[in-house]
């Protein structure tokens, strides 16, 4: 409710500022500190915050993807591709991380480290499809997913993504 209200917000950062130092992994309070600062127009702020989350050894795959979600909000580029790269390492078999991880890397037009995330995602997903035929098919979805469009044409991409 104190979001819509900048007095609010302000002593809710506040709080959230307080918690945060006093117990440095209480992601939940940084990232809530960092929506903050995000609403009261503090980007420079939200940004340190995500970078303290996304660094800290302790932070788990949750905090990470929700920073990653902020830094995606706060059209952080750079600090998106830090947090889906440590989301690779903390949650090595998910595939909608290395697919997602791949697409940003198409997008900021890093071709040659967008082929080799886009390969481990796919090659994740075709292993789950075999598990569970009903599971979302990571090679069906990047044929019509925009975010790929630069990389199309390449002969990788190409082979990556051949019918099975």
């Amino acid at each position: 409710a104190s979001i819509a209200h900048t007095d609010g917000l302000q002593r809710t950062a506040a709080k959230l500022e307080v918690l945060a130092r006093a117990n440095p992994i209480d992601f939940q309070a940084a990232i809530g500190l960092a929506e903050a600062y995000q609403h009261l127009k503090q980007p420079e702020a939200a940004n340190r915050t995500l970078d303290q989350i996304v660094r800290d050894p302790q932070a788990h795959a949750n905090a990470v993807l929700e920073a990653a979600q902020q830094y995606a909000a706060l059209t952080n580029y750079a600090g998106l591709e830090t947090a889906l790269g440590r989301l690779t390492n903390l949650s090595p078999n998910r595939p909608e991380v290395w697919y997602d991880l791949a697409a940003l890397k198409a997008a900021l037009s890093k071709t040659a480290e967008a082929i080799p995330a886009l390969r481990r995602a796919l090659e994740l997903s075709d292993q789950r499809l075999k598990q569970d035929p009903k599971a979302q098919d990571l090679r069906a979805q990047v044929a019509q997913d925009p975010r790929f469009a630069t990389l199309r044409q390449s002969p990788e991409f190409r082979q990556l993504t051949a019918p099975r």
